[in-house]
C-alpha cells in the first residue's frame, strides 16, 4: 500500500484520487508528525469524478 503525507496529497489530491479509482489500489493517507493508522478492512471507493456534475 501505498503511504503519502497529508502535504503531498493536498497538493495533488485530484490526481492521486483518480489514480485509485482507475488502479483500485488504496493509499494511506498519514500526519508526516503523527502516528500512523492502520487501515479499515473495508475501503471506501472515491466517485468517478467524471460523473459528477453531470
Amino acid at each position: 500500500m501505498e503511504e503519502i503525507a497529508i502535504p503531498e496529497f493536498k497538493a495533488k489530491c485530484l490526481a492521486i484520487m483518480e489514480r485509485v479509482t482507475k488502479t483500485k489500489k488504496p493509499v494511506r493517507i498519514f500526519s508526516a508528525g503523527g502516528s500512523r493508522v492502520p487501515p479499515r478492512r473495508k475501503l471506501l471507493a472515491f466517485p468517478d469524478l467524471r460523473e459528477i456534475g453531470r
